[in-house]
């Protein structure tokens, strides 16, 4: 990891790699990781920021029947920027974006065995393809003063989140050879494959009014409407 910056900005930036072979023969895991921060005091009234994580992961592991191999492996990425903005009348705006996405394969084959072939007969594959994409984004203004013994504070926000799911799912058996594709098996009529694909937004408004005297007496109302 490396850390640094100077009076008015501040970075830091750490990665590792981790690989370990499993108890079983072919059998393992591996995972890189990235991760990155950086803030800046761009103005006295200005601060910006970005926040940056990837990793990349691989299983490998055998089946529960004994044989063949499963294979799982993928990724992911997250972005975030922030913004914080002091305004006139002691008033502050702080917005946050990012996105998030993850993407990643399964692979599974069971091999036949056993005496006479008995156990997973015919052979079978699996393979699954997934993706996830999200974004966010929020914004608050708050509020605060103070008026003798009598203190107030006021927060009014925006949140917008959208998500997409998208996976896929094939599968095919009896391979003949070494050819362990999707299109390979012998048995067409048992060959199945599955889509599928979904998508979801919220937007969201929402406030608070927090009230105290002497700080002994409070008082607070919140509001929020989503859709």
């Amino acid at each position: 990891s490396v850390t640094g910056g100077s009076e008015r900005t501040t970075y830091a930036v750490s990665g590792s790699f981790f690989d370990q072979d499993g108890i079983i023969k072919n059998s393992g895991y591996k995972k890189i990781s990235f991760r990155s921060n950086v803030q800046s005091d761009v103005k006295p009234w200005l601060n910006v920021g970005m926040n940056v994580i990837g990793s990349m992961a691989e299983t490998q592991s055998i089946p529960s029947s004994g044989d063949g191999y499963q294979n799982n492996e993928g990724g992911s990425a997250i972005r975030y920027a922030n913004m914080l903005i002091k305004l006139p009348l002691n008033i502050t705006s702080r917005t946050v974006a990012g996105v998030d996405y993850m993407s990643g394969r399964y692979r599974q084959f069971n091999q036949t065995w056993g005496t006479g072939g008995r156990i997973n007969n015919p052979n079978s594959l699996l393979v699954e393809n997934y993706d996830n994409f999200n974004w966010t984004f929020n914004t608050v203004l708050n509020w605060g003063e103070t008026f003798g013994d009598h203190n107030v504070s006021a927060m009014a926000g925006f949140e917008a989140v959208r998500t997409t799911t998208y996976s896929m799912q094939n599968t095919d058996q009896n391979f003949a050879d070494d050819l362990i594709f999707i299109g390979k098996g012998l048995d067409e009529q048992r060959r199945t494959s599955y889509e599928n694909q979904q998508a979801f937004t919220l937007a969201s408004f929402f406030g608070s009014v927090n009230y105290n005297y002497k700080q002994k007496y409070y008082a607070a109302a919140t509001v929020r409407e989503d859709g």
